[in-house]
């Protein structure tokens, strides 16, 4: 499968910041989920949710802005400094709970008055380089998530030197995969932290995105394992996983009371996701991903909540 990048480094069509007249404009934050690299572009949550809106009403396009390895700290400094350009009517963040709330950690600063407030915007030579590769190389993006897992020698040397994310969780407790104590009973102060500026962050998009004239509106992404149990009962099954006890819910437990803090569009797909016939099959075998049907169920769903929400203004009925 061919995967084409626009000029501006993420994955979709090009499009004009001058924002046609009668265009009603959608913005897609996220990570490698909303990206969809797994499928065709067409196939992606963004231009089912665009096609299914097109029906009901004309000329809305939604802009895919999704880039692998991100969370919402970059996010927010992509809108801040790209995302406003396009006039968005709508902006929408997929909040992927398996490890949006762990990258968001590295910019703790946030919550330190007169501190650095995003890791992206630290100085340095190192930082304006890893800023140019997160910006410019999908395969930067994607070796910040595998290669801890494949190679932690080599991980733990990139770190050392600034070139990848630091992962300064070390209350693993011996699980190969930290990212699963998202779904913990009990976090650590790390965990606890993390979430501080996950909140700190989803507030100042919303300043942000409300200053230019949009409106902001959030859904959760599951972990595979979160939707499908017998996923989960093969991870349960390893030794290091029976000295924590769980809870795959809580994420978006945590994210609803959040978004409804600070008054903000919220949708859970876990449910949706959970009652699925084909729930096991929604997801790519090989890296968790969303396949092409995961990807159409979730622009449904999508879809659906937007105009049940009144957040997008419909001029033709089902």
């Amino acid at each position: 499968m061919r995967v084409e990048i626009n000029s501006h480094g993420w994955r979709d069509d090009e499009y004009p910041y001058k924002k046609p007249p009668g265009t009603f404009r959608i913005l897609i934050l996220g990570d490698s989920f909303v990206e969809g690299f797994q499928v065709p572009l067409r196939d992606t949550l963004a231009k089912v949710l665009e096609q299914k809106l097109n029906k009901r009403r004309r000329n809305v396009k939604v802009i895919n802005a999704g880039f692998g390895g991100v969370g919402t700290d970059y996010e927010l400094l992509f809108f801040r400094r790209e995302g406003f350009k396009y006039a968005p009517d709508l902006v929408i963040v997929g909040f992927f709970v398996g490890n949006d709330v762990q990258d968001n950690y590295r910019s703790k600063g946030i919550l330190v008055p007169g501190g650095s407030s995003l890791a992206y915007e630290k100085g340095g030579f190192t930082v304006r380089v890893k800023q140019f590769l997160a910006q410019h190389s999908c395969a930067y993006n994607y070796f910040g998530i595998v290669l801890p897992r494949q190679s932690p020698v080599l991980a733990k040397l990139a770190m050392k030197l600034g070139l990848l994310a630091p992962q300064s969780f070390d209350e693993t407790h011996g699980i190969a995969q930290p990212h699963y104590l998202v779904l913990a009973k009990r976090y650590g102060q790390d965990w606890e932290k993390a979430w501080e500026v996950t909140q700190a962050l989803v507030w100042q998009l919303k300043k942000e995105v409300k200053a230019r004239g949009s409106k902001l509106a959030v859904f959760s992404i599951p972990l595979r394992e979160q939707v499908c149990e017998n996923a989960w009962k093969v991870q349960l099954s390893r030794p290091a996983m029976t000295a924590t006890q769980w809870d795959v819910t809580k994420p978006e437990r945590i994210l609803g009371e959040i978004m409804k803090e600070n008054k903000i569009p919220f949708l859970s797909l876990l449910p949706y996701l959970s009652e699925a016939e084909n729930r096991c099959d929604l997801y790519c075998a090989a890296d968790g991903h969303w396949n092409s049907q995961g990807h159409r169920l979730a622009g449904q769903v999508i879809y659906r909540w937007l105009v049940d929400e009144g957040l997008v203004q419909t001029e033709i009925e089902d």
